[in-house]
């Protein structure tokens, strides 16, 4: 009778132990996976180096254009992000603070191929077709701002959450109004936070690829001299170039390595400067 009671027992604990044994099993391969790729990135990277098979003025000037659009995503971006997480947080009614909530949440789970398709439509929609030719930094710098800009708000409207209400209570108990509060008390408690979210910001819009390959394409389809245009040659269409050249592939491993040393850095800076004081006492 007793061993007969046992076995569910055991069926049970098969039945725990397996998923998760399963589950590590697929970690593990996944993770030598990506060690692979990665290795394999870094050992050509530094064969182009050592061998010089690579242009490095055009790398130098595609990492340029690269940093420069995705600081203008940010700056785009970000102030907007701050209003709008205030505005959840501090003066929407609760429905309505729900409401827009649920809309950010869900911007955020758009793709950026969308995104560079809504961009595309766009600048068919409200200019003539020979002026996708003629795109700059504002405009792709635009578009990556509208995909950076649900994370971000994303981000600032939890950080603010977690202020404690004592701080606010003390404002308001010293005669501060609502604005008074925001301006002395909410804003500077999350001011770390805000430069956390544009180094992060900053990092997520180096790191896409599709919204501005998408818009490049669209230009060269309109005109194939911009194909060679230096106003948007950032290292994603540097490394396009570099592959429809036929060439040897070890300077696509340098551009692609640098692009995720500049996507890792900024993001582990922004990782680095996300401080709450307050966390713990919410």
């Amino acid at each position: 009778m007793e061993s007969a009671k046992e076995k569910p027992a055991v069926t049970y604990l098969k039945f725990t132990v397996l998923p998760e044994v399963i589950l590590q099993l697929v970690a593990a391969a996944t993770l030598m996976m990506l060690a692979a790729v990665v290795v394999l990135m870094i050992k050509g990277a530094v064969n182009a180096v050592i061998t010089r098979n690579l242009d490095f003025g055009l790398t130098l000037a595609a990492a340029l254009n690269s940093l420069l659009i995705a600081a203008g995503a940010a700056v785009i971006a970000l102030p907007l992000s701050v209003v709008s997480a205030i505005y959840i947080n501090e003066l929407a009614r609760p429905r309505l603070a729900e409401a827009l909530w649920i809309v950010i949440r869900g911007l955020s789970a758009i793709p950026s191929v969308v995104i560079g398709f809504i961009g595309i439509l766009w600048l068919l929609h409200h200019s003539r077709l020979q002026e996708l030719s003629s795109l700059t930094f504002f405009h792709v710098s635009l578009f990556l701002a509208l995909m950076v800009y649900p994370s971000l708000t994303s981000l600032l409207v939890e950080q603010v959450r977690r202020i404690p209400t004592s701080l606010r209570a003390a404002s308001y108990s010293l005669g501060a109004s609502r604005w008074q509060t925001i301006v002395y008390a909410v804003y500077p408690a999350i001011k770390s936070c805000i430069a956390a979210a544009g180094f992060l910001g900053v990092g997520k819009a180096v790191g896409d690829t599709a919204v501005i390959l998408l818009l490049w394409h669209a230009a060269a389809k309109v005109s194939p001299a911009a194909v060679h245009s230096s106003r948007l040659l950032t290292l994603p269409i540097a490394i396009v170039m570099e592959a429809k050249l036929d060439r040897q592939p070890l300077g696509i491993y340098a551009m692609a390595v640098l692009l995720m040393i500049l996507s890792l850095l900024f993001s582990s800076m922004g990782r680095s400067l996300m401080r709450c004081p307050w966390r713990g006492q919410e």
